[in-house]
């Protein structure tokens, strides 16, 4: 599975199960209102996590480099996608909000990834990297639809 398959798969996760793992984590007869407001929580920690990656991100490329890049976020993925298989089993809200913050990481790193990569080996031209997003979103618009 390439770097692309991964982001794509980060972005299905994020919209889909996100949402799953706080509804889970709160008890059977929680009303609709509050587990709207603790999945909006949650996303907050999404966020946190989205700002603190694209922050260091780029300062993190050109000292370590690509590669080593590469590798930090294939862990953050596996350790996001571990605990995930966790919650299944331990239904906790503060679990939750830590693969929010993991997602949210993982998507931008895999996101910057993916564009250095593309302008790096294409020479400059994103239009690739245009192109991979379109074809995601329409993606993702054909499996809401299923």
């Amino acid at each position: 599975m390439c770097i692309r398959d991964r982001f794509g798969l980060l972005q299905s996760y994020d919209g889909g199960f996100l949402y799953r793992y706080v509804e889970m984590s709160l008890s059977p007869d929680t009303d609709k209102e509050i587990v709207m407001s603790q999945t909006a929580n949650m996303f907050t920690f999404f966020g946190v996590g989205m700002v603190l990656s694209a922050v260091f991100i780029g300062k993190a490329i050109d000292r370590f480099g690509i590669r080593k890049i590469f590798y930090v976020a294939m862990l953050i993925f596996t350790v996001m996608l571990s605990l995930s298989y966790l919650q299944l089993y331990l239904r906790d809200y503060i679990l939750a909000c830590t693969i929010g913050i993991l997602c949210g990481i993982a998507e931008v790193l895999c996101g910057t990834l993916i564009f250095t990569t593309i302008t790096t080996e294409f020479k400059g031209n994103i239009d690739y990297f245009g192109l991979s997003q379109v074809v995601l979103v329409f993606g993702i618009l054909s499996l809401i639809h299923i």
